[in-house]
């Protein structure tokens, strides 16, 4: 058979592009985009269900798998050991071919600032490797980067001099051309871009990308003041974890190389620089660049989470001329997105897909998937998988609606981004690699063992960290018992012994600090409820676990501040949490500036603290003063993508960090939503004259807080105790009040809501703080309605809304609204509890003319607000 020149061109082509889709070969897949050709992958699977192989890996690594041929290939680390390895499985069976130590650990830097971002926030081995027909290259960070023979696994080549200090190592992938392993480096010290030689690892180019920008000013706009000494985290903003991307424009190529606080683009073959865009506070980059459309896709995540749409014809710093459309809401900070056509999918770190318009930026939908996302999804035959740090994968369809096909649960923790080869999609967790594919079944038993192999494993860690506590303990015992018999011979004074007995002590506390770090309580109890699900463990276990968790972080907070010798001033060097944090659980109200509902952040002006427990002494620090919020989730990211910048929230907080002048949501009984601008007398800041008040009130509740804590209107003061040093008691009638500590009286404060007048024993105990507490006394006010307590019943109603109408009185709808509240709150005559609804409905003549209508139409339009929301809790009786 005969083929003229443009058939044989036209058959290499496709035998290419063959290739290239049967083998997963670097990150995000053989074009670095997340998208495969497979076709036949399945949608819903589980533990058992569609699953070839399951098998453990040793070590530690979020590497993605990468595929050529029948082999998968991945990297991982064991810092007990001090190993960093590579290892090779066979895709049919799941055998492990080949499990080659690359390098020994070299030791690592720990900078006392950094102590508690390593070694959680990334893993030994979490650069991608890139597999071809004879090679592959493995890049472990600083520690170095290898070619290993594919075949025997020898090393061929190795370059260990290629260092830089980044304090949670390093993420961003090697990537390779025909010649040349292209490699970034981006510390907190030093920021290079290297090309070396595929064939002897010798360097082709390295280029210094330190990028310049005032980050003081950065800082200052984002709300932040920076520290005068310099403190904070040294060259954070200088971090940077990105996978570069090759792509070619108008005949040159173009190496897409995303720095810390700028993407820049340089001459692969000279390391030359084309162009760059600059983005102030965009660092800790570790998305992967898109290239669709004539524009690359950039995203930062740090200060300043963007994500911009760059035409790449520019030269020079085209910040200003080249960003065809950016956007900061709703950006993915880790995961890489993916295009397809015209429309691009991403999912935010915080659970929230989206498909935008990849031609202008416009969001199309948005939908929650459960769970934190750091892998990136993949695209396949027009289903999207999404795959969460809680073991959920989430299917979707591909198209401009947002359908969900399935959502799969397993016993893993994705971290790493999955590789999809043939049939299979090949899912790396934290502890195992997975084989899905069709028609597939693992057996129960088989499941069920590796359940209970699991459980024993975390069973024996449990016992180990026992003994190693007592073993502790035990040595310190012995240590006081031979510091005191020094004492009594003679050879050591009182003193000099209680010094070395106190020093042994802080040793110890310094041991258990890795099991002492703060906790999120809510994470923690979603991660054991998924724990009891999977059979991990039994409920029990769990809540005994949760228990000693939560009270091991109640002793964690911080004590009442000290004094400063010299000044008798406050100070804020109490007892504070391993990471710094003080323990503030508290009402913070105040204006905001700015918000990244994806992170779960925003920064607000503090107007206002009250309901403070613990650590009052921060109320001075943080009022009147911008600090930033951390930690929403939840149905709260919800509320918070309501409330406009300038407008006013209040939020319940959970610890203050002076270090970097912020707040986290608090732990339980959240608050976070809108409310009126700042008014003390709205938010129950007492007189002057009340202060100091102890003794008994009477008042209507305007407001319950789950938070057992009500604020009270006070109608009068019953009596004042003998102990209370108010000036003037009655200056508070007519006035709110904040009232907490309800959790004593758990039973009645149930049975409490708002509109109900109580009579409450109360007791100011510090003049300075606005909140008072409640002491022994809750009575509950029955039937009262009114200065008069006459109950207002159906017939009273009647009588107001016809007197109303008669005297052609413009009642206002907020008028009617509080005539309501009153009748509905009454038990004497109670309407929405004893009535139906007909009969309030036929309270207002249908035939109303003039100004009596429109008081009735206000009353109706009250009327059915108020028939809603009691037929929704349940409580008209037919």
């Amino acid at each position: 058979m005969k083929y003229n020149l443009t058939t044989l061109a036209v058959l290499f082509f496709l035998h290419a592009v063959t290739q290239a889709d049967e083998n997963w070969n670097q990150f995000r897949g053989p074009q670095g985009n997340g998208i495969s050709t497979a076709k036949n992958l399945p949608s819903e699977f589980d533990e058992a269900k569609n699953v070839r192989w399951k098998i453990p890996i040793a070590g530690e690594g979020w590497s993605s798998p990468v595929v050529w041929d029948n082999e998968i290939w991945l990297t991982s680390g064991n810092v007990e050991e001090r190993e960093l390895r590579a290892i090779c499985v066979d895709l049919e069976s799941g055998k492990v071919l080949k499990d080659i130590q690359v390098f020994e650990m070299m030791e690592r830097q720990l900078m006392e600032a950094y102590k508690h971002d390593s070694p959680h926030l990334n893993s030994p081995a979490t650069p991608t490797p890139v597999v071809e027909e004879d090679r592959v290259f493995v890049h472990f960070g600083s520690q170095g980067v290898a070619c290993l023979d594919r075949k025997t696994g020898d090393k061929i080549w190795q370059r260990r001099d290629l260092r830089i200090y980044q304090p949670v190592r390093q993420g961003s992938s090697p990537i390779v051309d025909d010649t040349t392993l292209y490699v970034a480096y981006d510390g907190i010290d030093k920021q290079f871009f290297v090309a070396l030689d595929k064939k002897t690892g010798d360097t082709r180019w390295i280029t210094d990308r330190n990028v310049e920008t005032d980050w003081e000013a950065t800082l200052r706009s984002r709300g932040f003041t920076p520290k005068k000494d310099g403190g904070g985290k040294p060259g954070d903003n200088k971090k940077s974890f990105a996978t570069a991307r090759l792509i070619e424009v108008n005949g040159q190529r173009q190496l897409i190389a995303p720095a810390a606080e700028a993407t820049i683009a340089y001459t692969p073959e000279t390391g030359d620089e084309i162009w760059r865009v600059v983005l102030p506070g965009g660092f800790n980059v570790a998305a992967r660049p898109l290239y669709a459309h004539g524009f690359v896709y950039v995203f930062t995540s740090g200060l300043a989470g963007h994500l911009l749409a760059i035409r790449t014809d520019g030269t020079g710093d085209v910040t200003d001329s080249h960003v065809a459309w950016q956007t900061t809401k709703g950006t993915p900070h880790i995961p890489s997105p993916i295009i397809i056509d015209d429309l691009m999918f991403l999912v935010t770190n915080r659970g929230i897909a989206r498909c935008l318009d990849a031609k202008t930026g416009d969001e199309i939908w948005r939908k929650r998937v459960t769970g934190e996302h750091w892998a990136s999804p993949v695209y396949a035959n027009g289903k999207l998988y999404f795959s969460s740090k809680q073991g959920e994968v989430t299917v979707m369809l591909a198209g401009r609606d947002a359908e969900r096909i399935a959502r799969n649960q397993l016993d893993g923790e994705f971290i790493a981004s999955p590789a999809v080869v043939g049939e299979s999609l090949i899912l790396r967790s934290t502890t195992h690699l997975y084989c899905i594919a069709e028609g597939y079944e693992r057996s129960v038993a088989e499941v069920a063992a590796e359940r209970d192999q699991l459980s024993k494993k975390q069973s024996k860690q449990k016992g180990k960290v026992k003994s190693a506590g007592k073993q502790s303990d035990d040595k310190l015992a012995a240590l006081g018992a031979r510091l005191k018999q020094l004492v009594a011979t003679g050879k050591l004074t009182k003193k000099e012994g209680l010094e070395l007995y106190q020093l042994a002590m802080s040793n110890r506390e310094e041991e258990k600090e890795v099991t002492d770090e703060a906790v999120d309580l809510e994470a923690l109890g979603q991660k054991l409820k998924a724990a009891v699900a999977a059979g991990e463990m039994t409920a029990e276990e769990a809540r005994a676990k949760y228990v000693k968790v939560a009270n091991q972080q109640k002793e964690l907070q911080n004590k009442s501040p000290g004094k400063d010798k010299k000044t008798g001033k406050k100070t804020s060097k109490g007892k504070k949490t391993v990471d710094g944090r003080t323990g503030f659980y508290a009402i913070v109200i105040g204006r905001l500036k700015s918000k990244d509902v994806e992170l779960g952040e925003f920064v607000m002006e503090v107007d206002h603290v009250t309901s403070m427990y613990d650590n009052r002494w921060v109320k001075d620090e943080i009022v009147n003063k911008t600090v930033k919020v951390t930690g929403v989730s939840g149905a709260f990211l919800d509320s918070l993508l309501l409330i406009k910048r300038g407008e006013t929230l209040k939020f319940r907080s959970g610890s203050y960090s002076a270090s970097s002048n912020s707040l986290t949501f608090g732990p339980k009984f959240h608050v976070l939503e809108r409310t009126p601008k700042f008014d003390p007398a709205a938010f129950g800041v007492p007189p002057e004259g009340f202060r100091g008040f102890s003794g008994i009130l009477q008042g209507k509740i305007v407001e319950l807080d789950q938070g057992y804590e009500v604020l009270l209107r006070v109608d009068s003061f019953a009596e004042a105790a003998e102990n209370s040093t108010a000036t003037d008691a009655k200056s508070i009638q007519g006035k709110l009040v904040k009232i907490t500590g309800f959790f004593r009286h758990e039973d009645k404060f149930k049975d409490l809501h708002e509109g109900d007048t109580i009579r409450v024993g109360v007791r100011h105990a510090n003049r300075t703080h606005d909140e008072l507490r409640v002491t022994d006394v809750l009575e509950k006010k029955d039937g009262q309605a009114g200065a008069d307590n006459r109950p207002l019943g159906l017939e009273a109603l009647r009588e107001q809304v016809q007197a109303a109408g008669d005297a052609g009185q413009k009642t206002s709808r907020s008028n009617w609204d509080q005539i309501l509240r009153d009748a509905f709150n009454s038990k004497a005559g109670g309407l929405g509890r004893v009535f139906h609804v007909r009969k309030l409905s036929g309270i207002v003549p249908s035939a109303a003319q003039g100004t009596r209508s429109k008081s009735f139409q206000r009353f109706n339009w009250s009327l059915q607000g108020h028939i809603g929301a009691v037929a929704s809790d349940r409580l008209l009786l037919c």
